[in-house]
């Protein structure tokens, strides 16, 4: 299995009626434990690089023996993933895809801009753009003894924990 985040990521899903939604991936649960074993899935979009795409694919494990979780934090978040999982960094004038192991401080990722508030506001991910922030520290840790989750997407990207990762 690919790279990974952390249960209690964050992700922004959109359902077919429309309402946008905040959920940590614990959300996924029920739907895996179901004897549909997730065919729910179709019912939602996932917010990707550039909007809504589909969510094709939710798997759930535990970590492997001695597998390290990456914690990465800037001034305004942080996100957990296994060390291979890529996503999206900007190293000098351009942005570069590497594995949260090889990611350090200096490096800049790319987080979600929220769109401004108000009545004549865009809905999110109708007008998407992302900011660079800092990488302020890049730790590892083992031990970890709840799931992490591997998404697959429509675009091949999703917004976790507001940060630009790469889903499958």
């Amino acid at each position: 299995m690919q790279g990974c985040v952390s249960e209690d990521t964050t992700v922004f899903l959109k359902d077919s009626a429309g309402r946008i939604l905040e959920v940590a991936l614990v959300f996924f649960n029920a739907m895996l434990d179901s004897d549909a074993g997730g065919d729910d899935l179709g019912e939602y979009k996932i917010l990707g690089r550039s909007g809504w795409t589909d969510l094709l694919c939710v798997a759930r494990r535990n970590l492997w023996e001695g597998e390290q979780l990456c914690h990465i934090r800037t001034r305004l978040g942080r996100i957990s993933l296994t060390g291979e999982h890529e996503l999206y960094v900007r190293r000098g004038p351009v942005d570069v895809v590497v594995a949260a192991n090889d990611v350090k401080a200096g490096d800049a990722l790319l987080m979600l801009e929220r769109p401004r508030l108000g009545k004549n506001a865009p809905p999110l991910g109708e007008e998407i753009s992302f900011r660079t922030l800092g990488v302020l520290s890049a730790t590892a840790s083992t031990g970890f003894s709840g799931y992490v989750y591997q998404l697959q997407t429509g675009d091949g990207t999703f917004v976790a924990d507001e940060f630009l990762v790469h889903g499958l």
